[in-house]
Order: structure tokens, then C-alpha cells, then sequence
């Protein structure tokens, strides 16, 4: 049974979104995309669950950042993406993840963090 993350995934990175709104849709996109995978995709379902962890940390400070403006908030929410970033590499790196998905996931990271920097 194969599945396919294009018809499942929300993709909203070819919208026009901007500010909260882009980095929200990028957030969404990268934890739909990693809990849709095999557990052993990233070596098992601890660093699955990490990884998840990490880019939900990421959304309430984003969030909070949001309704109070805090700049600390956002300086947080970047923290746990490049977490996320260097713990997706090591699994790239170590051939855990396959090519084409851990390009994926360093794109739409460095898009999150990005859009992250630019609130």
C-alpha cells in the first residue's frame, strides 16, 4: 500500500501568506508531512515524536508571539526549528531518511525559519 504525502498534505506554501499567517501554514505543512511517515523513517518513533515535539514548540511560541509580540517568543520558536533542522540532518546524514524526503523537510525547515526570522 503506498500513500501519497501530496493528496494528504496540506500545501499551502504556494499561497500568497504572509507574516503569522506563512509561518503558521509552513509549521502545519512539516509536522503533517513527518507524522505521516513510517515511525522507522527517522530512525524510530522517539526521534518521531522529538522531532513533532519540537515543531509544536515552535507553533505556541509563534502563536504567543502573535497575540502578545514578543520578540523572546520568536527568538524561541527559531531555537526549535534549528533543533528540528540539525536533527533532521543527522538523519539524512546517517541515510535513516530517504534523499528526496530529507530535501523536502530541509526546504520547508529553512522556509519555516525564514519566515520565522522576518516577524
Amino acid at each position: 500500500m503506498s500513500t501519497s504525502t501530496t493528496t494528504t498534505t496540506p500545501d499551502c506554501t504556494e499561497e500568497s501568506l504572509q507574516g503569522f499567517d506563512a509561518a503558521d501554514c509552513h509549521l502545519d505543512v512539516l509536522a503533517s508531512i513527518i507524522a505521516q511517515q513510517p515511525s522507522d523513517t527517522f530512525g524510530d518513533r522517539r526521534v518521531t515524536r522529538a522531532l513533532l515535539e519540537h515543531i509544536g514548540k515552535a507553533r505556541g511560541l509563534v502563536d504567543a508571539a502573535r497575540v502578545g509580540g514578543g520578540a523572546r517568543d520568536l527568538r524561541l520558536a527559531m531555537r526549535q526549528m534549528r533543533t528540528t533542522q540539525r536533527g533532521l540532518a543527522r538523519k539524512a546524514k546517517s541515510g535513516e531518511t530517504p534523499a528526496d524526503l530529507a530535501l523536502t523537510m530541509s526546504t520547508l525547515v529553512n522556509q519555516t525559519i525564514q519566515e520565522i526570522s522576518q516577524l
